[in-house]
């Protein structure tokens, strides 16, 4: 149930707007006009189950319609409205589509959508200006079993959200429905977002729909433990079968060692140790860098901020000795891709004693003996950054995708990588979050991060310029609603 009312006197209200649902799954738009208000308004509650007569029918028209129903209902003088009782009507009456059905819809429609998904990633809050308005705006990525769908969440959503965060469970996955979003497109891409009255966001709701979703999901990249990574400039809203399969080229490691062009690359290779003449944590301030402990001040320093900080977190950074049929070398894996396969967070490796750095706990030995896919990053001017080892963007453990991978008749690879190496790396892999309690909230309206230097870079700046040098071996890091 929402309101339409004057953008300039919100307390000017046109009509009051509700989709209902039926035992069977039904659902239709109702509206109570200005006229009507005050005859309904005091009789009639979101949730509850109504018997309703004497109603008018006229034709659902107009953009962002609730449902695709043909018609809508209208409140009249002789409408009767009586309370009832079902347990077959759904509380949410929810009409979820995949993230295909939401890829597949062309140009903006003209319906509102309901989606379901795992929260995976977060933006960072920006703000502009319209009408004389500040609007502020954040970006969400959430994942079903079909792919990715990027939602922006507009107003004091965004603070729900981050009320969420703070308090949310480590020990679940974050589900997210989003029910009534407009369906915007850009550039050929579709998203979805909450700037409407009607919109209805559930963060990890108790609902037959949620937990039937959380069982069912059969596929890789969800860890209870692994941090919720940070949206950059650079991510594209790729499935994980997607990213490893068709959108980078393929190389082995011998390949990598002889690469004159810059990029991003899959390799499958198995870990046959780690490095262990190396750190495998470091320091790290809120915006990801390293930071520097000052014996003088006995505080940290970070070069991001140009400040002293306190609040810092351990972040992995681990060297693995990697081979294929091919060659042997190095790949360097950070702070996300090692907590998905260590099942641990960083800190809670760390322990409150704190490790010295040099020290290898034996956890860090479940990664040797895996078979991995790794996209890696190939980058000439930044090998210096990681002692002669590759970097590794992401990494992919899904026996699935794996064995597709294998299939070299199935692979259809680029023959060059369409990746545009930044300039400078934005901080991201993950929102940082206080543990605590799980909360279930209802709300009703109507990486780079190598322990170096890390410069955040305008929407734009990239840099593709391919080494111009002879191949050498090289190494580069009716319920109402």
């Amino acid at each position: 149930m929402w309101v339409i009312c004057a953008k300039e006197n919100p307390s000017n209200v046109f009509s009051v707007e509700m989709v209902l649902v039926d035992a069977k799954g039904g659902r239709i738009q109702a509206s109570i006009r200005k006229a009507m208000l005050k005859k309904f308004m005091g009789n009639m509650v979101e949730g509850v189950v109504y018997k309703m007569t004497f109603f008018g029918v006229i034709d659902n028209l107009g953009s962002y319609r609730a449902t695709t129903h043909e018609y809508k209902l209208l409140f009249q003088p002789r409408t009767k409205v009586y309370p009832a009782e079902s347990e077959m009507i759904s509380r949410f009456g929810l009409d979820v589509k995949s993230s295909e059905e939401i890829h597949q819809t062309s140009g903006d429609s003209e319906y509102l959508f309901d989606f379901m998904g795992v929260l995976t990633a977060v933006g960072e809050e920006k703000q502009y200006e319209k009408f004389n308005r500040t609007i502020r705006v954040l970006e969400l990525e959430l994942t079903d079993d079909k792919g990715v769908v990027r939602c922006s969440l507009f107003g004091h959503f965004i603070d729900l959200m981050r009320d969420y965060l703070k308090n949310r469970s480590i020990d679940e996955l974050d589900i997210v429905v989003i029910q009534f979003a407009r369906l915007k497109s850009y550039m050929g891409k579709n998203s979805l977002h909450t700037l409407s009255n009607s919109i209805r966001v559930l963060w990890n709701p108790q609902i037959e729909e949620a937990i039937s979703f959380k069982n069912g999901i059969a596929f890789h990249g969800f860890d209870f433990h692994a941090p919720i990574k940070t949206i950059g400039e650079n991510d594209h809203p790729y499935s994980l079968r997607e990213e490893f399969i068709s959108h980078f080229p393929r190389k082995t490691i011998e390949d990598l060692q002889l690469m004159d062009e810059d990029g991003c690359f899959i390799c499958l290779a198995n870990v046959d140790g780690i490095v262990k003449n190396d750190y495998w944590w470091y320091q790290a301030c809120k915006c990801h860098k390293a930071v520097t402990y000052d014996d003088d001040t006995n505080k940290y320093y970070c070069t991001g901020c140009e400040a002293n900080v306190s609040d810092v977190t351990p972040r992995f950074r681990i060297r693995l000795d990697v081979s294929d049929i091919t060659e042997k070398d190095e790949f360097v894996i950070f702070d996300y891709d090692a907590a998905f396969l260590l099942s641990k967070t960083c800190a809670s490796m760390v322990g409150d004693a704190l490790f010295p750095y040099l020290h290898y706990p034996d956890e860090l030995n479940i990664l040797i003996g895996k078979e991995l896919l790794f996209k890696v990053e190939v980058k000439d001017d930044r090998a210096f950054k990681f002692d002669d080892s590759f970097k590794v963007k992401k990494i992919c453990s899904n026996k699935d995708i794996i064995r597709e991978f294998k299939e070299e008749s199935s692979i259809k690879t680029p023959e060059k990588s369409t990746f545009k190496a930044p300039m400078s790396v934005l901080p991201g892999e993950e929102l940082p979050v206080e543990g605590g309690p799980g909360a279930n909230i209802v709300i009703d309206l109507g990486d780079m991060c190598d322990g170096g230097e890390i410069t955040p870079i305008s929407a734009g700046e990239s840099s593709n310029v391919a080494a111009c040098m002879a191949p050498q071996k090289r190494k580069a890091a009716s319920r109402v609603e």
